[in-house]
């Protein structure tokens, strides 16, 4: 164009008759838009990387197990003042019961001709349920909030974590009640219908065995979706102070979204659980070695010696082992919520605690928008 305008030859039109002008105003002008516009993302990285507007990951997430194990045995570790929670956090009311079954026939023996101290052992029972019940959501609930609060920096001292977890006490109470009712209800629709045809003889048998085996699976894909559920809806309840309504529908969503990531991590914490059994028995028989020896000699000074020992050991690796395990699925449900999942009060800056939110903590677009905005 500049060429005919000059009175070029037509011959010369291309490239090359292109002036000297045009080709600086064009090439910066490529530049600039090779530069300033960024490559349009593909679905799947905007579905991988876009969350809700409530902050949960909505998609496909892949969540490194192995290094929130790495995080959880370090928050363990660096925070052993917290193992006394981790141990109370361990130990339920289950404990107490499952002690009593044990030993039913021989406490039945014994307190069956006496009513009246049979009357004080069962309440006596009943109260210890209810007291190690109270200690035992109170723990589990520091514990939950201690590790998000560290997993932010904010700290994770004793006297705060139970702060936030006597806020949360109530709720988790309610949680736990509602997760009761849901498995109860749950275990009865797969049971009765197994239950049903054993009265008809051996072919009823043949059918229960039958809609045993389809039940399977679905029933256990329940157990492990309540759990989950229940898992990240007490999560949400302590970090974010939300109702037990909305707890409850953020634990069913990251259960909905996420299944096969939480059954994973459910199966690495099954096996540093394994890890953490071999590992206490190991070191039980450690220390059992010498007074094997003592017990030659002397056996009631091996064993005055010997069971306290063994008795610290155990509580100490029970309180550790808790510690990490609650702070594991705490990492897990901070990772699949997002920024939503974060502890309740003062976000720390760059120079201290302030009001402002930090860049990861501002509300994200969810998929539709993002996908919206690229257009």
């Amino acid at each position: 164009m500049c060429s005919v305008l000059h009175g070029a030859p037509a011959a010369r039109r291309g490239p090359a008759a292109i002036s000297p002008l045009v080709v600086r105003v064009v090439r910066p002008a490529r530049r600039a838009l090779s530069v300033d516009t960024p490559p349009q993302p593909s679905l799947y990285s905007l579905r991988a990387e876009c969350r809700l507007k409530d902050g949960t990951v909505n998609g496909p997430l892949r969540i490194d197990h192995w290094n929130n194990v790495s995080r959880s045995l370090h928050f363990a570790w660096k925070h052993k003042v917290l193992w006394v929670l981790g141990f109370f956090a361990s130990v339920s009311g289950e404990n107490v019961l499952s002690w009593a079954q044990d030993r039913g026939s021989s406490l039945r023996d014994y307190l069956v001709p006496r009513l009246d101290v049979l009357a004080v052992a069962v309440v006596g029972l009943v109260l210890v349920w209810i007291g190690l019940l109270v200690v035992n959501t109170i723990c589990r609930a520091a514990l939950i909030a201690a590790s998000s609060n560290a997993d932010q920096g904010l700290g994770a001292t004793f006297e705060g974590s139970l702060s936030m977890a006597l806020r949360a006490f109530f709720g988790m109470l309610a949680l736990f009640a509602i997760a009761v009712v849901v498995f109860l209800a749950g275990t009865l629709a797969c049971v009765v219908p197994v239950v049903l045809p054993l009265g008809a003889g051996v072919p009823g048998i043949v059918i229960a065995v039958v809609i045993g085996a389809v039940l399977f699976v679905p029933y256990l894909a329940f157990l492990f979706g309540l759990a989950f559920a229940v898992t990240f809806a007490e999560r949400a309840l302590v970090t974010e102070r939300v109702t037990i309504v909305e707890a409850l529908g953020i634990g069913w969503r990251l259960t909905r979204a996420h299944y096969w990531t939480a059954l994973v991590a459910w199966l690495v914490a099954f096996l540093t659980g394994l890890v953490y059994v071999c590992g206490l028995v190991a070191a039980l028989l450690i220390v059992a070695a010498p007074f094997i020896f003592i017990g030659l000699v002397h056996r009631t000074l091996a064993f005055m010696l010997g069971i306290p020992i063994a008795v610290m050991l155990v509580l100490v690796a029970t309180g550790a082992y808790g510690t990490y395990r609650f702070a594991f699925w705490t990492l897990l449900y901070r990772g699949l919520r997002g920024p939503a999942g974060g502890a309740v009060g003062v976000t720390r800056g760059p120079t201290g605690p302030t009001g402002a939110p930090r860049d990861g903590d501002r509300p994200t677009e969810s998929r539709e928008d993002l996908l919206a905005g690229s257009i």
